[in-house]
């Protein structure tokens, strides 16, 4: 029996919607950070963030649950929600503000990322980012 998050993703997924995942990372995992873009066609719709606790374990399929979940929330929602709190284990060089964003702005790298890789597939670190 398929989980009612399933069949939502099942459903996105039959309606066009794309996600797009990539990391940031402080070089051990131990800090991970996971984004996921919901694209439709070329436009990303939303953003969901998902960022691991400097006390838990990386896990690359758990990152992109969650973010994914706050994709899907920002886009049902039309609303951007969640704010993220930085208690010194995120980098500040991450730029949002908050975990789910509905019609995100896409930063620099986004922008980059998609149009030289059509999938991101690359674990980055902050050196890379």
């Amino acid at each position: 029996m398929k989980s009612k998050f399933a069949k939502q993703i099942e459903g996105f997924t039959k309606q066009g919607f794309r996600p797009v995942y990539y990391y940031l990372n402080n070089g051990n995992h131990t800090k991970g950070i996971t984004v996921c873009l919901l694209f439709i066609g070329a436009d990303c719709r939303a953003r969901g963030i998902s960022i691991c606790s400097s006390e838990d374990v990386f896990v690359k399929s758990v990152g992109r649950l969650k973010a994914l979940g706050r994709a899907i929330k920002a886009l049902t929602k039309s609303a951007s929600s969640e704010e993220i709190n930085y208690f010194g284990n995120v980098s500040s060089a991450v730029v949002f503000k908050e975990k789910s964003t509905f019609y995100p702005i896409l930063t620099p790298f986004e922008t980059k990322l998609i149009k030289e890789n059509n999938r991101p597939k690359k674990n980055l670190t902050e050196k890379e980012s």
